[in-house]
């Protein structure tokens, strides 16, 4: 699957009767989603809300989204927000021989545009502040020397995924909106 919708946090306003929310993004588990309702005078977010007891979330098995269902209808006035939370790790090692599983690798490319869209979310909405960044993910002391290294170039709008191999850099595809 890829990331489609750059969308990572969506508000709707409660009614005091509905209880379930949709929401137009991917999460890969429910705890990458942070879902908390805004008191409307005060502008506070309550909470915390605990996953299972507060809410339920199903996420949508084939395309990006899901709904998150409240145990008590969010009062009327009041902002349900729910958030995309990844956290800012890397959970898969690649065998370093043999067949590339290309799930794991395909979740983890999107986990990464899930941050990047997280960290521009928050730090520079619909603004790309640099005209060139490179992100080295690699092993040992200098990562961009090591053979299996990975890095992201971002130049103006556009973001290529290279792979080191036998010391030069391959790009793998990338992504021009």
């Amino acid at each position: 699957m890829s990331i489609s919708n750059t969308t990572y946090q969506i508000q709707a306003t409660g009614d005091g009767v509905t209880q379930t929310f949709s929401f137009p993004f991917k999460i890969f588990n429910a705890t990458q989603l942070l879902c908390t309702q805004i008191n409307p005078a005060g502008g506070t977010p309550l909470g915390p809300y605990v996953l299972g007891t507060d809410y339920t979330v199903w996420i949508n098995p084939v395309a990006e989204g899901g709904t998150v269902t409240w145990t008590v209808a969010p009062p009327l006035g009041y902002v349900v927000q729910l958030t995309r939370q990844v956290p800012y790790t890397q959970s898969v090692t690649l065998p370093t021989e043999g067949a590339l599983p290309a799930l794991q690798i395909s979740n983890q490319l999107d986990l990464m545009t899930m941050m990047i869209i997280q960290i521009l979310g928050v730090a520079a909405p619909a603004t790309i502040v640099s005209t060139c960044q490179v992100l080295v993910i690699g092993t040992g002391n200098t990562p961009s020397t090591t053979n299996g290294s990975w890095q992201l170039i971002q130049n103006g709008n556009n973001l290529s995924f290279q792979r080191l191999e036998g010391g030069v850099w391959v790009e793998k595809f990338a992504i021009t909106p």
